[in-house]
C-alpha cells in the first residue's frame, strides 16, 4: 500500500517531522535508514518532500523513532469529534473491566517499545 496517491497528504510537513524526530533522537540519516532497512539517499528525500515512503516503511520510522503516525502526519489529519467516556457513569464491573483493559494495553506497547 502506498501513501502517494492520496493528494491530501502532506509529505513537506512529514518531512519535516521526521527529520526533526531523528534529531531529536540524535541519530544520523545514516542510522536510521540502516534501522529501518532504505537507503540513506532515499530518507533524504523523504525528510526533503522528494520521496514517497510506502506504509510499512512509515510504520518502521514511527517505531524507531518513537513517534506516533498522528504526529508525522498531523497536517494531513482532519479534525474529527471525539467523545469521551465518563467513567463514573459505568457499573463498577464495567469500570474496572475499562481500567484493566487499558492497563493491558499500556503493558502491552511498554512490552513492545522494550521497556519491561
Amino acid at each position: 500500500m502506498r501513501l502517494d496517491g492520496n493528494s491530501d497528504v502532506k509529505f513537506k510537513e512529514f518531512g519535516l517531522r521526521a527529520r526533526e524526530a531523528r534529531k531529536n533522537r540524535q541519530l544520523t540519516m545514516r542510522e536510521l535508514a540502516e534501522r529501518i532497512g532504505i537507503s540513506e539517499n532515499f530518507l533524504a528525500r523523504i525528510e526533503s518532500d522528494n520521496g514517497r515512503p510506502g506504509l510499512g516503511t512509515v510504520i518502521k520510522i514511527c517505531n524507531e523513532l518513537k513517534v506516533s503516525m498522528d504526529f508525522l502526519f498531523q497536517d494531513s489529519l482532519h479534525e474529527i469529534e471525539c467523545e469521551t467516556i465518563n467513567l463514573d457513569i459505568l457499573s463498577g464491573p464495567d469500570r474496572k473491566f475499562i481500567i484493566r483493559t487499558v492497563e493491558n494495553l499500556k503493558a502491552y506497547r511498554d512490552e513492545l517499545d522494550g521497556k519491561n
